[in-house]
């Protein structure tokens, strides 16, 4: 079965953008593509479309254009096409096919909060972080527009290099992208960008700022070993002694 909507063989969201009330038109080309002829072919749609065939039976190589209507709702759509035939003998056979719209005019939508440290620092001075260690920022991005995105990217104004797990995103779907560097004296800021492609219309966009202040490596406390408390110990028991001589005196 191939399902075409609007003649589009939408096979992947958003498929047609539809004007909301205008009529859909669904067909559903069905093909017997074995070598037996198929009787009691019929072809259902999981949303309740009512389908029309010319015909119930199919002959080795046969078509048949089937076709259903409806009306076009707002958002994201998709529906299911399934036909059925049955051989001679032996069981049923099957197959499904699935095509999508978009009812109405889409509006797409991105943004993007990024941490640093695990901290949502928008504003100075941020974490604590000493210079030199590592700093770790996240940047979630999130589709909270009505239709999906591709093309999905981040990018961050100080050129730090960021890792993304996909380029796109459904309506209502979030990622984590990740970068890392390190840190540096005094107060620091970077603002990290989203930008995603929808199907129609322009790119969108989001910016979010995030910040630390580098502050010095706290000052290592010297270890003193066993040789050093033996010394210590020795210049302690010595001064004792002197000072004891002179009091003697």
């Amino acid at each position: 079965i191939e399902k075409l909507t609007n003649g589009e063989d939408a096979d992947t969201p958003p498929g047609p953008i539809i004007p909301v009330g205008s009529s859909v038109l669904w067909t559903y080309v069905v093909f017997n593509n074995g070598d037996v002829g198929l009787v009691s072919v019929t072809v259902s749609d999981d949303k309740g479309v009512v389908i029309t065939c010319p015909k119930t039976t199919l002959a080795p190589g046969e078509s048949m254009t089937c076709t259903g209507s409806g009306t076009a709702v707002a958002g994201q759509y998709g529906n299911i096409g399934t036909a059925t035939g049955l051989p001679p003998v032996g069981s049923p056979v099957s197959a499904s096919d699935p095509s999508h719209y978009f009812g109405g005019v889409p509006a797409p939508a991105i943004t993007i909060e990024k941490r640093t440290n695990g901290e949502d620092a928008d504003t100075p001075p941020g974490p604590n972080i000493p210079v030199g260690s590592s700093v770790q920022w996240t940047y979630v991005v999130s589709n909270n527009g009505d239709i999906g995105l591709v093309s999905v990217a981040v990018s961050d104004d100080k050129s730090v290099v960021i890792t993304c797990p996909k380029t796109t995103l459904a309506p209502g779907e979030s990622m984590t992208c990740t970068g890392s560097g390190t840190a540096v004296a005094g107060q620091y800021g970077n603002i990290g960008t989203a930008t995603g492609l929808p199907p129609v219309g322009s790119p969108v966009s989001a910016s979010d700022p995030s910040h630390y202040n580098g502050i010095a490596p706290p000052t290592p406390v010297p270890a003193v070993g066993l040789a050093g408390l033996w010394v210590m110990g020795g210049l302690l028991g010595g001064i004792g002694i002197l000072i004891g001589f002179r009091r003697r005196r």
